[in-house]
This record gives structure tokens, C-alpha cells and sequence, in this order.
């Protein structure tokens, strides 16, 4: 273990609460929250537990259960909702200044 961070270092700006649901891979933590003030899916660097960027859900779209579950497969990140099973393209997100290798890559 390299450093211990609270799901609110990881969401720097302080505004995202409640990111108790997560999956790793490709050199991200993807965390899912559906709730106030946000819900949808948010990409963090592994190792600078920076927010690089989200995909918004729709708030309830789980149905009467909270949205808790999220799978990370090589070039995919998969959210199961209450109607549909979303699919997220990590190869289609915008990149960030770490390039798409994660944010292991030099700044």
C-alpha cells in the first residue's frame, strides 16, 4: 500500500458524496454513485486519485434500488441498471493528460 485516500480526496472538489461502489482496471478506480449532486460513473486516477472525468446516469434510472454494481473489462466499463446495461467505451472517453495508459504515463 502506497497511500490511503477517502472517497472525498478522490473527488477533489468536494461535491461528489457517496462513492461506495467501484471497479479498477486500465489504470483508473471507476466509481459509480447515483445520487445528489451527481450520478453516473466517475474515472480517477490510480495513482493521483485525481478525477479525470465522468458519464452522467440518469438519478434513480436503478429502479428501487440504488445503482451498486459496476464491471471493468479490457476497454469497457459495464453499469446494469433497472431497464437497460449501459456500456461505457473507455477507448471513447476523452483523453486526459496522462494519455489512454492510465494515468501511469509521465505528466
Amino acid at each position: 500500500m502506497t497511500a490511503v485516500r477517502s472517497g472525498c480526496s478522490a473527488a477533489a472538489s468536494g461535491s461528489l458524496r457517496g462513492l461506495n461502489f467501484l471497479a479498477a482496471g486500465g489504470g483508473w478506480l471507476w466509481f459509480l454513485d447515483n445520487g445528489y449532486p451527481f450520478s453516473g460513473v466517475l474515472r480517477v486516477g490510480e495513482t493521483t486519485a485525481r478525477p479525470a472525468g465522468s458519464v452522467a446516469i440518469a438519478p434513480n434510472s436503478c429502479g428501487q434500488q440504488v445503482c451498486s454494481q459496476i464491471f471493468y473489462t479490457p476497454g469497457s466499463v459495464w453499469v446494469p441498471t433497472a431497464e437497460l446495461l449501459l456500456r461505457i467505451d473507455t477507448s471513447r472517453l476523452p483523453a486526459s493528460r496522462a494519455s489512454s495508459r492510465g494515468d501511469r504515463a509521465r505528466w
